[in-house]
């Protein structure tokens, strides 16, 4: 009867082993989720191949040699027999296994963005098989660190892992972190920060709910036992604690972002969870539900500083602040043991805490310099860069552009509306182009431009300028849209046309050229300030005069900078409302079907400046033109396909067929226009 209990405690105690384990390898998930959402999207792909990666080597690197150093179970788990005493030696092996892919998934989430994978993967090797094992051996095994001190018999505990995991974790990170540098962008020159928030809070926050879940059978699966009446109570209380420090956390790290910063932050609450679990992991099973949440709160409240701190002051760039979660707040979990474990002494837990830190801190750091003389740790700054503003000015650039649209849109709605004028003469073309002069155009240029050619299987030369312009004039259902007269001044069509020139290859409007005189004027400004820094020194401070140059000069870079490319824009836009010009002259002028002005505004859309433009107006004008004083239809459109003629009706289906596929809002433009949708 003895021996069935026994057996049936060992059966209930195994299994609860190995359910707790697969909770802790639920965190991997976790930290998978939580790491992913918190940095880019571009490096989404690459943060869970780390983590899936990390998992795999963690398991494979315990089972060859990390359990033996740590347990002595055997090179390749060979000491194994799959029996032990209390539980099965194999669920003590899982169990521990996913510990130590939880210490590595912190490496993880620091070292995020800008690392090489295989580097990674390198350093995982070594980690899980070596250098966790040795500092568990100190700690959970009870050996003596390099055989000088038994940490055991000075009075340390930690229960769980507040220290032998989290901060050890943590420790690797920071190494990690010194040698790697931080994220492109992230610090400026005069070394404030910037925010580069994460793509996906909604999978961050997902990440930290399977945490603290997982959270559970970290600490509850490390009463070992759970077929008795007092194990199973231990479980329980360990379970309401781990639940009550991570809502102490929540809630002290909410109300402290609130007070500082005038608003809640998601990013604070999510670490203020994991702080909270993380400083009661070291204790779980001695404090009240009151002291747990006291003790979690004060976890809260330490990762906001520290997050602050780390970030602002020490320059550690850390995406998801695992150094201050799992480091600083780990160190918290272990000095707060003392508080309510009387068997614990401050001096044991500092002394531990020191042997963790120096010991994987060390090690780590020599590790990763090893790896960065042989295969390097950093990718280059072409896989890293998500745009290119390296030097962190990528915030500005940015709003600089947004202001810029803004003017845009701006001299949109000041000027003045247009129409074309209706009267249109045929023998006229563009700014004085007539039918007879295009016939004695170049004819490879009209070759090119001419309707009869296969204009659907031509490459759209102005794709991206007509992307970048297509909400300018969108919607206008007159001939002309509100940015007509930006092609040239007053209502004169003729002299619109004029206005645009072109000059060694680039097209210009007089506003263009207005741009070029304020360069100008840019020039001699700087000319002037230079003469000005020279001279006069006796009356003016030295050190004042070059602060004041250097400001002014920066604004005069800036300013440059606008005018470029509003100078640019404005060209985009000089181009599009010369397109809608003639085609809306020739369809004021000649009854067109449905089909053929499709094919009129793929033409146009061809045309990459403004010569190009008059030339394809002139071949159509002149075609139409002809075929209108033969007969009532327009002329049919030729395809260039070895035939002498064919029809304008098409074998494609009757619905609005594709006519461009960059630039689409332009073509959807011209529809509107011709009132052909």
């Amino acid at each position: 009867m003895e021996n069935t209990i026994l057996e049936m405690q060992f059966a209930i105690d195994t299994f609860y082993f190995l359910m707790m384990g697969a909770l802790v390898m639920w965190m991997a998930a976790g930290f998978s989720m939580l790491e992913a959402g918190m940095v880019r999207s571009k490096n989404t792909a690459e943060i869970l191949t780390k983590n899936i990666g990390l998992f795999a080597i963690a398991c494979t690197m315990y089972m060859v040699y990390g359990y033996e150093l740590m347990y002595g179970g055997g090179v390749m788990l060979d000491g194994i027999s799959g029996a032990g005493d209390k539980y099965s030696s194999a669920a003590d092996f899982f169990f521990q296994v996913v510990f130590v892919a939880t210490a590595m998934s912190i490496v993880s989430g620091a070292v995020a963005e800008r690392m090489k994978l295989f580097a990674f993967f390198a350093f995982a090797i070594v980690f899980t098989g070596i250098i966790y094992p040795m500092e568990g051996a100190w700690t959970w095994n009870g050996e003596a660190v390099f055989g000088l001190f038994v940490l055991g018999d000075l009075g340390f505990s930690d229960f769980a892992g507040s220290g032998i995991v989290h901060m050890a974790g943590a420790a690797a990170a920071l190494a990690g972190v010194m040698v790697l540098g931080a994220r492109k962008g992230k610090y400026n020159k005069d070394g404030t920060s910037n925010a580069i928030p994460g793509a996906n809070m909604p999978l961050a926050t997902l990440g930290t709910f399977i945490l603290w879940m997982g959270w559970f059978g970290f600490n509850g699966g490390s009463v070992l036992a759970m077929a008795s009446k007092e194990s199973a109570n231990a479980v329980a209380m360990v379970f309401l604690n781990t639940n009550a420090a991570a809502a102490g956390g929540v809630i002290a790290a909410l109300i402290l972002v609130k007070l500082l910063w005038g608003k809640a932050d998601l990013t604070m609450a999510l670490n203020g969870a994991l702080a909270g679990l993380v400083a009661i992991t070291a204790g779980p099973d001695t404090p009240t539900a009151l002291e747990a949440t006291l003790i979690g709160a004060v976890g809260g409240v330490l990762v906001v500083f520290s997050i602050s701190m780390l970030d602002k002051v020490f320059k550690i760039d850390d995406p998801v602040g695992a150094i201050s979660v799992h480091g600083v707040v780990g160190l918290w979990g272990l000095l707060a043991v003392p508080l309510t474990n009387s068997g614990v002494s401050f001096s044991g837990q500092l002394i531990g805490a020191a042997t963790i830190f120096v010991w994987v801190f060390g090690t780590s750091l020599v590790l990763w310099l090893v790896l960065k003389a042989i295969m390097g740790i950093r990718v280059s700054e072409e896989e890293e860069a998500e745009n290119p503003f390296a030097d962190g000015e990528e915030e500005e650039a940015t709003e600089e552009e947004l202001d810029l649209e803004a003017i845009l849109r701006e001299l949109e709605d000041d000027a003045d509306d247009s129409e074309v004028d209706e009267n249109y003469n045929e023998g006229e073309v563009g700014d004085g182009l007539s039918s007879d002069e295009a016939e004695t155009a170049d004819e490879a240029e009209l070759a090119e431009n001419d309707v009869s050619s296969d204009i659907g299987d031509a490459d759209n030369k102005v794709a991206d300028a007509a992307a970048d312009s297509s909400e300018v004039g969108q919607g206008s259902e007159e001939p002309a849209s509100a940015d007509a007269p930006a092609a040239g001044h007053e209502n004169d069509e003729d002299e619109e046309v004029d206005d645009l020139v072109e000059v060694n290859g680039v097209t210009y409007s007089k506003v263009q050229e207005e741009d070029d005189y304020d360069v100008e004027e840019d020039i001699d400004l700087e000319e002037i300030l230079k003469a000005l820094s020279e001279g006069d020194d006796e009356e003016e401070d030295a050190e004042a005069q070059a602060e004041a140059v250097s400001k002014l000069t920066s604004d005069l870079d800036e300013h440059r900078k606008v005018v470029k490319y509003l100078r640019g824009k404005l060209n985009e836009v000089n181009l599009l409302n010369a397109k809608l010009l003639f085609t809306n002259k020739l369809f004021r002028a000649h009854g067109l079907t449905n089909e053929q002005k499709l094919k009129v505004v793929e033409t146009f859309d061809r045309a990459a400046n403004l010569r190009e433009v008059k030339l394809v107006f002139a071949t159509l004008a002149e075609s139409f033109g002809s075929k209108t004083a033969n007969a009532s239809m327009p002329k049919p459109i030729k395809e260039n396909k070895g035939t002498a003629s064919k029809a304008v009706a098409s074998t494609k289906p009757k619905s609005t067929p594709k006519v461009i596929e960059e630039g689409f809002d332009m073509k959807s433009r011209f529809q509107k226009l011709a009132n052909i949708l």
